[in-house]
């Protein structure tokens, strides 16, 4: 006889447990299970399953689980043909799920960061892009998403100079993950060339990627569910959001990617962007794991920002080779930082290809193969010529990731450094002596010469003081030394009044000028700083009489911009034709030299001008000064003193 239980009919389940149901099977793929924790029978559930147009609420139910819960995660091994070539094909993933036009340059980025993001050491990339070209799609959304497909326990911070910047990336991206239908692409950017419509969704290829009920899914955070359920309880998350202006400390990264973060605000100042360097080196390296990879990348906006800082710092280099007996040593030096710079025209490699519709763009790869302009669609060439033609100074600098216009500049660069311009084909020797070190006379060289020192004094900033060596008969300025740094007077020279002897930065180059039998003759100090902190001690006249030294004020103000003899006057004709002559031998010397080089590649523009006022110092007097160094060592009045009695008298003996 049957019970009372069996014989009683139950209820319809009610929409509520219909969901239940389908949200419970879909997570765990266990009918029974799923259909004990909705409260419906077994046999209810597997009809459901197999009839499913005989039950509405359970279809309803079901697209109602679809987006509380994707569908599992399909292994690496089981992917179809198109996700398999997907997670190998970078421009074949940007296609297929957003629909992108493929650009070499994006291309060739992705796959160096994925190379580098095997390394087994810890990797820094800088990266350099002109505006328009879509960088911030590419790096906060296309190649995370590339990433997180190829790995699903990689650790992604991606950051901004905002907190809220960064959180509307990582939505972004969040939204891809849930996306259910293939995006499409505007007709005006289809008919642009622009885009595509987009032909399956991430879910599609991949399977689920929203992680069961728990686990942060948020615009600040998110967690991916991992191959066969592997992101369970505490983890740190898939993706998060960091901003300079937020704290971040314990959180860490496999691959930490910094879009945009310097802005008008780091770059305003001297003080603002070593803040930026500071902070920088401080907090974001730091939050770096080991063998993860950290990429800074954006668009120059000024010389002297934080890409330029980073792209200049060295580190030791040490011999990695397990098998080598010298594992763990010293190599050399290297650069911390892999740079990548993207100009948006390159003219070495123009043949007059512009149309947007037609021409090739640049490839990184093989740039003899390729266009001249690096997205030929989005920046066009008429866009960035007028771009060039209204602001030469952006152009070059956002555009052409150069330090700066050379047009608007005291010194090019390219004088400097020396080569051929690109553009007007001149050739240029340069400046840097690779075989000298600072305070190292060169060899070969035969007197007359002018030894001196420039001083731009300061009582609360910087000194620049430097020692040149002026070489007439091949027009040569020989940069001996140079010292820029916060000093006072008691610095630059002073007594020690119990021993009777001298210290300072002078007392010390004077030595080093006698032993390099070029002796110091002339210090060249601007006139007011001259009287503060020189010419009213007695202690710096016997130093000056004692080591036959001068001192000559120099009133800054009285020449400063005349068209004769002012600073644009002078400078920039030594430095084009390769008259300055910079010590480079290592990298001590070189950085000293660079402290000038800085300035007048940048003046007037630069953030100070010390450097490039005491190398004026030295040009403007010079010629006054050549008359001493062109006059006998020894008067004739004296020469009587030198001989020898008989030499003496024969001398002073009436002539026949």
């Amino acid at each position: 006889m049957p019970s009372h239980r069996e014989s009683t009919a139950r209820k319809p389940a009610s929409p509520e447990q219909w969901v239940v149901f389908a949200t419970a099977y879909r997570e765990h793929g266990n009918l029974a299970e799923a259909a004990r924790h909705a409260g419906i029978s077994r046999s209810t559930a597997n009809r459901a399953i197999k009839q499913e147009d005989r039950y509405p609420l359970f279809r309803r139910a079901r697209d109602i689980a679809k987006g509380l819960m994707p569908e599992g995660v399909k292994d690496y091994a089981s992917l179809g043909i198109e996700a398999s070539r997907a997670v190998e094909d970078f421009a074949y993933f940007r296609r297929r799920y957003f629909g992108r036009v493929d650009v070499p340059w994006a291309d060739h980025t992705a796959h160096t960061v994925a190379q580098m993001l095997a390394s087994p050491h810890k990797e820094f990339v800088l990266v350099n892009e002109p505006p328009g070209v879509g960088k911030s799609t590419f790096w906060t959304l296309d190649l995370p998403a590339w990433i997180i497909c190829r790995d699903r326990s990689v650790r992604i911070q991606i950051g901004s100079s905002a907190q809220t910047t960064a959180q509307n990336y990582v939505q972004q991206l969040r939204r891809e993950f849930e996306r259910e239908h293939p995006m499409l692409a505007s007709e005006d950017d289809k008919r642009k060339g622009l885009a595509f419509d987009a032909e399956a969704t991430l879910v599609d290829d991949f399977g689920g990627f929203k992680p069961p009920r728990g686990e942060p899914w948020t615009a600040e955070q998110f967690v991916v569910k991992q191959l066969e359920d592997a992101a369970k309880g505490q983890r740190e998350p898939t993706v998060r959001a960091l901003g300079r202006d937020t704290k971040f400390l314990g959180w860490r990264g496999n691959l930490c990617l910094w879009d945009d973060l310097v802005d008008e605000r780091g770059t305003k100042t001297g003080d603002a962007r070593e803040d930026l360097a500071r902070w920088f080196a401080k907090y974001a390296e730091s939050r770096l794991e080991p063998g993860g990879l950290l990429v800074l990348q954006g668009q120059r906006l000024t010389p002297g920002d934080l890409y330029e800082h980073v792209a200049g710092v060295e580190v030791t280099e040490y011999d990695d080779d397990e098998d080598s007996d010298g594992w763990g040593e010293p190599v050399g030096r290297r650069k911390k930082y892999f740079h990548i710079k993207y100009r948006d025209h390159y003219v070495e490699h123009c043949q007059g290809l512009h149309n947007p519709r037609s021409a090739p763009a640049y490839d990184p790869r093989e740039p003899e193969a390729g266009g001249c302009l690096l997205d030929p669609r989005r920046l066009t060439f008429r866009d960035v010529m007028a771009i060039k033609d209204s602001d030469p100074r952006l152009y070059a600098v956002s555009y052409q990731q150069e330090d700066i216009d050379p047009e608007t500049v005291l010194v090019n660069p390219l004088w400097v450094t020396g080569g051929t311009d690109k553009e007007t084909g001149e050739w240029f020797p340069g400046c840097w002596d690779h075989d000298r070190s600072m305070g190292v006379v060169p060899k070969g060289l035969t007197r007359p010469w002018l030894s001196l020192v420039t001083a731009d004094p300061s009582p609360s900033k910087f000194w620049s003081v430097q020692w040149w060596l002026f070489h007439w008969p091949t027009e040569q300025r020989i940069l001996l030394d140079h010292k820029r740094a916060p000093m006072g007077a008691n610095d630059f020279l002073d007594r020690i009044i119990s021993t009777g002897t001298y210290e300072g930065l002078l007392e010390e180059w004077h030595q080093r000028s006698v032993a390099e039998h070029a002796p110091i003759t002339h210090v060249v100090v601007e006139q007011n700083a001259a009287q503060k902190f020189l010419l009213q001690y007695d202690q710096v006249r016997v130093w000056c009489q004692t080591r036959r030294v001068t001192i000559v004020p120099h009133d800054t103000y009285a020449n400063k911009t005349s068209k004769d003899f002012g600073v644009q006057a002078l400078l920039p004709q030594v430095w084009r034709y390769g008259n300055v002559r910079l010590p480079g031998a290592e990298q001590t010397s070189r950085g000293r030299a660079n402290f000038l080089v800085n300035e007048v590649t940048r003046y007037p523009e630069s953030d100070t001008d010390d450097c490039v006022m005491a190398q004026w110092f030295a040009e403007i007097n010079a010629p006054k000064l050549r008359r001493f160094v062109e006059r006998p060592d020894t008067p004739p009045v004296m020469q009587h003193r030198m001989m020898g009695t008989a030499d003496f008298n024969a001398l002073m003996a009436p002539r026949p």
